[in-house]
């Protein structure tokens, strides 16, 4: 039987490459639209949508599985959620937000950066990037909520940590790895996030709480990768690290003073070409 931290590797890996392939293949398709007028608009969407819904199902089966395989090698019985597709929808998983809204936005970028006497090279590029990171988003947000929702599926799992991808990690995601968060509480992501999670099994709820070992080893190796770290907050203020609730993407790793859209802030639906 394979080992936890085994099992946590090949889930990573393989979750990664989703996040990887949803990210290029949207981009690649947004580049290779050869116009980018607003009757274009409408067959892009259509066609990510089709294939972020398949690769946002994948990702939620893989969540479900690695909780699975977790269950089994702590001897823990696991029921699988029923996940529909529904519940992996672009405004299941962005707090209402329409996904013609949300997938038209590299178009606004495209345009946005043309009105600013941008190249059309310059302005595709940072458009494409925007794409990339939508939809790399979409399915972290898909391995998110099949997470929350299995662990509301079983009461063994009493909490869980976040697993850190094993490439690169930024000192945001470092320290959080640290504490243990309530079964109940969505994972805090950021932009190009791809953190996992290890499920927790027991009887008591273990709460939100720092792992001073974990947090040890953390700022051993945000000295190792930045070449400086203190425990005191004065090289690196760890204290200002905070958890922000995004309007859209819920809660989202942030540094203190940052400010986010509430649901309210979101701006209404536009029709292209009306």
């Amino acid at each position: 039987m394979p080992s936890r931290s085994e099992l946590s590797d090949a889930y990573q890996t393989l979750s990664g490459r989703l996040i990887d392939v949803a990210g290029t293949q949207a981009k690649e398709r947004f580049l290779n639209l050869g116009s980018w007028r607003d009757d274009d608009v409408p067959m892009y969407i259509d066609a990510t949508i089709r294939d972020m819904t398949a690769v946002k199902s994948q990702a939620a089966k893989l969540a479900t599985g690695f909780y699975r395989e977790i269950a089994k090698l702590d001897g823990e019985k696991f029921i699988a959620p029923a996940i529909t597709a529904e519940q992996l929808t672009t405004s299941a998983l962005r707090n209402g937000a329409d996904v013609v809204q949300v997938y038209s936005r590299p178009f606004v970028t495209l345009r946005t950066a043309l009105s600013q006497d941008k190249t059309m090279t310059q302005a595709l590029e940072q458009a494409a990037l925007r794409v990339e990171d939508i939809m790399r988003t979409e399915v972290q947000l898909a391995r998110r909520s099949a997470g929350l929702l299995s662990r509301g599926r079983n009461s063994n799992i009493v909490g869980y940590v976040r697993v850190l991808s094993g490439a690169e990690n930024c000192a945001l995601c470092y320290v959080a790895s640290t504490q243990r968060y309530h079964s109940g509480e969505l994972q805090p992501i950021h932009n190009n996030c791809d953190c996992g999670e290890m499920p927790i099994y027991g009887s008591t709820d273990v709460g939100q709480v720092i792992d001073e070992e974990r947090l040890d080893a953390v700022h051993a190796s945000i000295a190792d990768r930045f070449g400086v770290t203190d425990r005191a907050a004065r090289a690196i203020d760890y204290s200002k690290i905070s958890i922000h609730e995004h309007g859209e993407l819920g809660p989202v790793l942030t540094v203190e003073g940052q400010k986010f859209t509430g649901p309210n802030d979101l701006p209404p639906t536009r029709t292209w070409g009306a």
